[in-house]
């Protein structure tokens, strides 16, 4: 069996020679041709070909999704970016065939996904002629990697006692925390919310806690600081790393049963939808006053093995505000973002403009709000010091 390929395409004078690829079809099959125009794609068998081109024919009806997966059987694109070819590989197909016949995975895709997990986790065990449904799992592990389990070099600092998880974004500790009882919600990048209520131990028992929670990249969790039996928190989806593997959140969630439980705060949904909320702040004198800072965030693959492009349309980072206890949110203040580059794997659209914290601070009558934004510096609103109801830069960053 000869080792090239061809690959030709209309309008196109020249042929670029291929490599062996074995996985494209059997040794028992004839070489092909592949010619692309406008409407079709048609394969010529390579005796064919040699004959005059006699056509041996199938057509398929042309699609981005057909050709990048094409260009994956290939291999990358010879482009002088590396990390441009790499977006014509496995996991921009992996995305694409997700997203067909659209060509970005939009929230409302995600929330059929989760209602469709949370449909059949309702399920009971059940058996039909062609499939069976066993809703009752059991967790098999493991449960963490000792540090002596790892391969060397693999950590930094790790003892033979150590276990690792992956990361960790965010943590809250109850304002009622004393030596015998204290309970600590974390936050994890892929991993959801966790809780334990003996953080004190020597070693803390962990249990999951994202019930009602429709996504597991977690941002952000605090207490709200007008409710001193440290009931109610607030968790915000989204991580707000601005790594090519940072998953985008649905939104803001609150916990009035200790984490139990968790509703989506509704006005948060257009606001942080396909964005990371990386900061939360509840004014210690309204619960009804909440502030979020949202966050470049990527969508369509995982926490683990990497995202994809920011689609176009989706909200302004910045910092937000409701006065409404949820209800509704407005941008208050935002400065320009970086602009998705659709050339390269992630976007190149990372951290500039995102708020990566929230501090209120009410020394009197009046709630003053610090907001933190990457690339600009630290903002504060104060009618006291400033005057006005505009936010004031007190702190300018150099940049980069």
């Amino acid at each position: 069996m000869k080792t090239n390929r061809w690959f030709t395409r209309n309008r196109l004078s020249s042929h670029l020679r291929i490599a062996t690829v074995g996985t494209l079809i059997s040794a028992a099959a004839a070489m092909a041709f592949v010619a692309a125009n406008n409407s079709s794609l048609t394969l010529l068998s390579g005796e064919s070909a040699g004959k005059g081109e006699a056509k041996v024919q199938a057509r398929w009806a042309r699609s981005d999704a057909f050709m990048r997966h094409f260009q994956t059987l290939l291999g990358p694109a010879r482009t002088k970016d590396a990390e441009q070819s790499a977006s014509d590989g496995a996991a921009q197909e992996a995305y694409d065939n997700r997203a067909y016949p659209n060509k970005w995975i939009h929230a409302a895709q995600r929330q059929a996904a989760a209602n469709a997990a949370s449909a059949v986790g309702k399920l009971s065990g059940s058996t039909s002629a062609t499939f069976a449904i066993q809703a009752n799992w059991q967790e098999l592990g493991p449960s963490g990697v000792p540090a002596s389990a790892l391969v060397a070099g693999e950590s930094t600092g790790g003892t033979a006692a150590t276990i690792f998880s992956g990361r960790t974004t965010a943590i809250a500790v109850v304002p009622t925390c004393t030596p015998s009882s204290c309970t600590v919600f974390i936050g994890a990048a892929g991993g959801g919310v966790w809780k334990t209520s003996n953080a004190l131990a020597s070693s803390p028992s962990w249990s999951p806690a994202s019930n009602g929670i429709e996504s597991n990249a977690i941002g952000s969790i605090v207490f709200d600081p007008n409710d001193a039996t440290g009931k109610t928190l607030y968790v915000g989806t989204g991580e707000p790393n601005g790594s090519g593997d940072s998953e985008a959140g649905v939104g803001l969630y609150k916990s009035t049963d200790f984490g139990n439980n968790w509703t989506l705060v509704a006005g948060s949904a257009s606001v942080a939808t396909g964005r990371s909320i990386g900061a939360i702040a509840i004014d210690p004198a309204d619960a009804n006053h909440i502030f979020i800072g949202t966050d470049v965030a990527r969508h369509g693959s995982s926490s683990v093995n990497g995202g994809r492009f920011t689609p176009p349309g989706e909200p302004q980072v910045g910092l937000y505000e409701s006065t409404n206890g949820g209800a509704t949110f407005t941008r208050v203040l935002s400065k320009p973002s970086d602009i998705p580059d659709p050339g390269t794997v992630n976007g190149a659209d990372f951290f500039r403009g995102g708020v990566s914290h929230i501090e209120l601070y009410r020394p009197s009558g009046e709630t003053q709000v610090y907001a933190s934004l990457f690339d600009y510096g630290v903002f504060r609103r104060s009618t006291t010091l400033d005057h006005d109801t505009a936010f004031h830069r007190v702190f300018a960053s150099a940049g980069g």
